[in-house]
């Protein structure tokens, strides 16, 4: 894990909420920008102090490499990103967040060719101990 130090344009986005029985939270979102590859990352949530620095948990591996900047979907030719996070607690009190991100592939015979319907993003899942 990073902390998150950028002095180029980031942008955040995606964001899911997740909340302990005893009021501790964290928000997980994606991380992209001039200095980041698709990137999962978190900051905890605290209600007197606000949210604490970002922290990136899931590096990105590669640019967003998938059917949506493509033509025929997207005029545009700019991919969708963010589609979905998820936050939740278990009975010990731990945050698992889950997040879209661009991971590095398993093994090679997995990799799709450039622009394939599914490509490069994946699930990015973490575990935070707030």
């Amino acid at each position: 894990m990073r902390r998150l130090r950028t002095k180029s344009t980031s942008s955040f986005f995606a964001a899911g909420v997740g909340v302990t029985s005893t009021g501790k939270a964290a928000i997980v979102f994606s991380v992209v920008g001039e200095d980041f590859l698709p990137s999962a990352a978190y900051a905890t949530l605290d209600a007197a102090t606000g949210a604490g620095p970002s922290v990136i948990t899931g590096p990105g591996f590669a640019p967003d490499d998938r059917f949506s900047g493509y033509a025929p979907f997207s005029a545009s030719r700019v991919a969708r990103w963010g589609d979905y996070s998820a936050a939740v607690a278990d009975e010990d009190g731990n945050l698992w967040l889950a997040i879209e991100s661009i991971n590095p592939p398993l093994r090679p015979e997995t990799q799709l060719p450039p622009g394939a319907l599914a490509a490069n993003f994946g699930t990015f899942i973490t575990e935070v101990k707030p």
